[in-house]
């Protein structure tokens, strides 16, 4: 989902051997409760008993296109200094004001996340049978 939202920072990930379970595992098993500001939360865990999953996806793909930005990411010159800025979010960046009106621009659906449910499933199964 990062590749095709911003495919700038999928590039950097993936240059620098960013894995998802390094910063996503703190955001997605507290539901963004220890990341964000408490009217922001309130705010995502709203819309998140309206819409559903795709409310957490979107979110934190907001949240990393706010603070890893073309500009961000040339200080981020490697896995540590990339993994710190996810660790350290800046407060003024995840207001409500600011990151809510990203996250309801990204366009994701639930067909989106089945697709690529079924993708991660097929490769986990293809690392499984080596």
């Amino acid at each position: 989902m990062l590749e095709t939202t911003v495919p700038h920072i999928a590039k950097h990930m993936k240059t620098h051997h960013v894995d998802p379970l390094l910063y996503m595992t703190e955001w997605f098993m507290c539901l963004l409760a220890r990341n964000l500001p408490f009217a922001t939360v309130l705010r995502v865990w709203d819309m998140f008993f309206c819409e559903g999953i795709k409310v957490l996806f979107r979110t934190t793909l907001a949240m990393m296109k706010l603070v890893l930005t073309p500009k961000d990411l040339s200080h981020c010159k490697g896995l540590f200094e990339t993994n710190e800025r996810l660790k350290h979010l800046p407060m003024s960046l995840m207001q409500e004001d600011s990151l809510i009106p990203v996250s309801l621009s990204l366009k994701l659906s639930k067909k989106d996340l089945k697709r690529e449910h079924e993708h991660q499933l097929a490769k986990g199964n293809t690392s499984n049978s080596r």
